[in-house]
């Protein structure tokens, strides 16, 4: 039994995307070339949701700065707050694609470089053993892989059209949230100004008296 035998023969009834491509590899070469096109989709793949995660943490950000400005009324409060939330879960949800297809790029390079050794190592005669041994390395990392992409198929995020008493009081958390950074300097604006007052009835307090220093006694008649 040749290298690409032994290696279909390992993978048996497992399925995935990966898995075919070996399946269908007609020699260790075409192998090799289907899985590095297979990382360049994953890597294409992962610069858009980088880019798309990038667009949504802009979009956030000019939304928190509108509600933190003022420029939005309470009216429409609600309506941007439950834009964070929603732009919040998307980010959430592209955070978890970019960290699969990071994953997946991982490893498939990975079995890449020991499809590599294992085809250097045939041509070279080397030990059955020593190949063997590069082959269970190679078959723990499709096991790796087949998990990582079932956890990632398994996460499903239910949402509820109607707002739920939890879901206002998530977005009055939320705004708590966005609004607490101005906390602090109003409590400090309100102290400055009670000290200016201080200051400034202390001062007319202090007009209002009459200059005792600037009276001269009166002269004595003999």
């Amino acid at each position: 039994m040749n290298l690409l035998e032994r290696i279909k023969q390992m993978i048996q009834g497992v399925s995935g995307e990966a898995e075919q491509v070996i399946k269908d590899a007609s020699s260790t070469r075409e192998m090799l070339e289907h899985l590095d096109e297979l990382i360049t989709r994953n890597e294409v793949e992962l610069r858009k949701t980088r880019q798309e995660l990038a667009r949504l943490e802009l979009s956030e950000r000019a939304s928190i700065e509108n509600i933190k400005s003022g420029r939005v009324g309470e009216r429409e409060k609600e309506f941007v707050l439950l834009q964070i939330k929603r732009t919040r879960t998307q980010m959430q949800n592209l955070k978890l694609k970019a960290d699969i297809l990071n994953k997946n790029i991982e490893l498939h390079m990975n079995l890449v470089g020991k499809i590599q050794a294992m085809e250097a190592m045939d041509l070279r005669g080397i030990e059955q053993s020593v190949v063997e041994r590069v082959m269970l390395d190679f078959e723990e990392g499709m096991d790796k892989f087949r998990d990582s992409v079932q956890t990632g198929e398994g996460v499903v995020q239910s949402r509820d059209d109607v707002l739920t008493s939890k879901d206002k009081e998530d977005l009055r958390k939320l705004e708590k949230e966005i609004m607490g950074e101005e906390t602090k300097p109003r409590v400090m604006d309100a102290d400055l100004r009670e000290i200016e007052e201080e200051i400034m009835a202390r001062e007319k307090a202090q007009k209002s008296k009459p200059d005792k220093s600037k009276e001269e006694p009166e002269a004595q008649v003999e």
